[in-house]
């Protein structure tokens, strides 16, 4: 009502709209993780975690993109690129 007096009568409901990539997703959370683990170092933990991640929701591309980045970090080149065309195969 932009703050204008509430007539008698009127009725107002407050709709609340949540995006969904917004919501809590347990994939986005375990990925969330795999990227700190993997900027502490900790490639193997955060491999498992990304792993964790893809299991928890395959339609995610953010765990395939660490989970490719890890093996870029590892060199394994071959893995880390089918990594990434599986994020962006998925990425709507």
């Amino acid at each position: 009502h932009g703050g204008a007096a509430v007539l008698k009568g009127c009725r107002y409901a407050l709709v609340v709209f949540i995006d969904s990539a917004l919501a809590f997703e347990p994939a986005r959370a375990l990925a969330n993780e795999g990227d700190a683990q993997r900027l502490r170092g900790d490639l193997d933990a955060a491999a498992k975690l990304y792993d964790h991640a893809i299991e928890a929701g395959s339609r995610n591309e953010l765990p395939w993109c660490g989970k490719g980045q890890v093996a870029l970090e590892k060199g394994q080149f071959s893995e880390a690129a089918a990594c990434y065309a599986t994020a962006v195969d998925i990425t709507p």
